[in-house]
């Protein structure tokens, strides 16, 4: 991929194709493959440099959908 507006338009096709993929997918193995058929297109055709960034805002999405557990906040 050639820019970050590249790949935030990616990114933000999946996201907002996420509340789909959990409706077709409710078997939670078949959501995962669903998911992963569209973040791992974008993950291999990144820079080495781009994955953090990515990962980072695929990490959010799941969250955001609760398919990730929340980070809990720390502990002063």
């Amino acid at each position: 991929m050639d820019t970050r507006t590249e790949i935030e338009r990616e990114l933000d096709a999946i996201e907002r194709d996420l509340p789909k993929i959990i409706a077709d997918h409710p078997d939670e193995g078949d959501r995962w493959f669903a998911f992963a058929a569209r973040s791992d297109v974008v993950m291999e055709r990144l820079a080495d440099d781009e994955h953090d960034y990515a990962g980072g805002r695929i990490d959010c999405m799941l969250r955001k959908a609760g398919l990730l557990p929340q980070r809990a906040a720390p502990v002063s």
